[in-house]
């Protein structure tokens, strides 16, 4: 089954901090995995651990919505990447 998961973290948190997210726990490559800033509110995970997204999707927003992999980390697409914002 597959959970979305959306990023509550603020701005250079870490992907693998579990309170980061809502519901709370590091996302797994099946989920909906949604980063969504606003006008007042930016939004920037830091993708801090090797991550494969293989039947999930990532939805990046247009507006103050990036996500940063970290040095010497994999991030590895296999699924969906809706990117509006940066990555």
């Amino acid at each position: 089954m597959q959970t979305v998961r959306t990023w509550i973290g603020g701005v250079n948190e870490l992907w693998s901090d579990r309170l980061n997210w809502l519901p709370a726990g590091v996302p797994t490559g099946a989920d909906l995995i949604v980063i969504e800033g606003s006008l007042s509110e930016t939004q920037m995970p830091i993708m801090d651990i090797d991550f494969a997204l293989t039947t999930g999707t990532i939805d990046i927003g247009p507006i103050k919505s990036t996500l940063k992999v970290a040095e010497g980390r994999t991030f590895t697409n296999q699924g969906t990447a809706n990117v509006k914002g940066d990555f």
